[in-house]
């Protein structure tokens, strides 16, 4: 029998049980060149999430498609990573 970490977990459960169970924890703190930093919860993550996905819904983007994102080590490139996989898309 092979066991995986994943089994059938996707990006878009993982952050979806990891806001509803504990929403208020940190999940990511960005700092950039000039040491400004950003921090997110879980909830606060999965909110912005929930829109970008929204929005990219709304331009067509849906289960399947190929989506390109050429951002550099961001904030807005995770955003749009789990964004794009709770659509069901590839990027």
């Amino acid at each position: 029998m092979s066991y995986t970490i994943v089994g059938k977990r996707t990006l878009k459960s993982v952050l979806e049980h990891k806001a509803r169970v504990i929403p208020d924890n940190e999940f990511l703190i960005f700092e950039d060149l000039h040491e400004r930093s950003q921090s997110w919860t879980y909830g606060e993550f999965d909110k912005t999430v929930n829109q970008i996905a929204m929005g990219l819904g709304s331009l067509g983007v849906k289960q399947g498609e190929r989506v390109n994102v050429h951002l550099s080590n961001s904030p807005e490139f995770l955003l749009f990573w789990f964004a794009i996989a709770k659509l069901g898309a590839v990027m």
